[in-house]
């Protein structure tokens, strides 16, 4: 089960993970306002949609991925393990309001954008320990944060096989590589956020009152760092040089991937103006 989180590099994990899996046995956990984005399988659906499925569907799945939030091996019969990744909480919400910006500016959203501040007030669910209540699978109104905060360590002790850390996303996929034996874990970036602020052009207050409303997201974020550091540790020393060969062979697989891609780029334009001056 990867239970993706918004905003934490799930969506070029999530092409990772499907390498290992037929189509018939993923299901997506994808809702309606999430249709513009990838599918990972021609089976998807919310997560009512998923509990609503006979026994027999809902175990036939091997793979179980997408926005939701913990607890869906409630609704399974076969072992499970989870999987996650985390990212620093006001990199996390910065990059929620670059995906805004990118929605409003495509017209996938009305309106005209609003600035960051006004953002932070209309959207304060999804900006105020997100990470937190996505891993407790608790109601933040009917339970504090602290308690959805433990709740959230509780589950990670007891049931993930990784929770992964964005910053560090090599060292966490060279982890996932060896717990499942995915020998090929190469990727392309995917779903890069491209109209977002840098924080240092960001109001050092606004900032810190990013900060101040994520302080459970924090606290997780360096515990998965942690726990991060003791699983590199538990590999022993040849962790280090199958780390340094993976990022080697990865910087160039992406160096291929955007030398072809800026191939293709200019063989459409030039294609196109050879078609305009020879109509």
């Amino acid at each position: 089960i990867f239970q993706h989180i918004p905003k934490t590099a799930g969506t070029t994990l999530s092409f990772i993970i499907t390498r290992y899996f037929d189509g018939q046995d993923v299901y997506h956990i994808r809702n309606l306002q999430q249709m513009k984005g990838p599918a990972y399988s021609s089976y998807f659906g919310s997560m009512e949609d998923f509990i609503n499925q006979t026994p027999v569907v809902r175990n036939r799945f091997r793979c179980i991925i997408g926005h939701m939030p913990f607890g869906i091996h409630r609704y399974l019969d076969n072992p499970f393990r989870y999987i996650a990744f985390v990212r620093d909480p006001v990199e996390r919400v910065i990059s929620q309001f670059g995906q805004y910006l990118r929605m409003v500016i495509g017209g996938e959203l009305d309106g005209d954008p609003i600035p960051l501040e006004q953002f932070l007030e209309s959207r304060s669910r999804v900006l105020n320990n997100h990470q937190t209540r996505f891993l407790s699978g608790l109601n933040f109104t009917s339970y504090s944060p602290n308690e959805c905060y433990e709740k959230a360590l509780e589950n990670i002790n007891r049931y993930f096989s990784l929770v992964g850390v964005a910053e560090r996303f090599d060292e966490s996929l060279m982890l996932l590589s060896k717990i499942f034996q995915w020998p090929d874990v190469t990727y392309v970036k995917e779903n890069i956020g491209t109209h977002q602020p840098s924080i240092a052009d960001i109001d050092p207050a606004t900032v810190e009152r990013i900060r101040d409303a994520n302080e459970y997201d924090t606290r997780l974020h360096l515990h998965a760092i942690s726990l991060l550091d003791d699983k590199m540790r538990l590999q022993g020393k040849s962790f280090k040089r199958d780390l340094n060969r993976f990022k080697r062979k990865q910087a160039l697989n992406q160096f291929g991937y955007n030398f072809k891609a800026q191939l293709w780029t200019r063989l459409r334009h030039l294609f196109f103006e050879v078609r305009k001056s020879n109509p």
